[in-house]
């Protein structure tokens, strides 16, 4: 996983990655649609990698 990919969650969604977390398999992530009434406080959320799956990466994106 890098910074841009497309990542789904199976509580949050889909979201972006954007930032790794330390040396750890841990990212921030932006929601696009946070779970109901918490929008604004959490569309940034740190989140396990291994509960993520990449939907789209910017690192194949770039072979083309």
């Amino acid at each position: 996983m890098r910074k841009g990919d497309l990542v789904f969650h199976e509580f949050w969604g889909k979201g972006m990655i954007v930032q790794q977390q330390g040396v750890v398999d841990r990212w921030l992530v932006r929601w696009f649609e946070p779970c109901g009434s918490t929008k604004g406080r959490w569309d940034v959320v740190g989140v396990w990698g291994s509960k993520l799956e990449v939907i789209s990466s910017t690192e194949s994106l770039n072979k083309s």
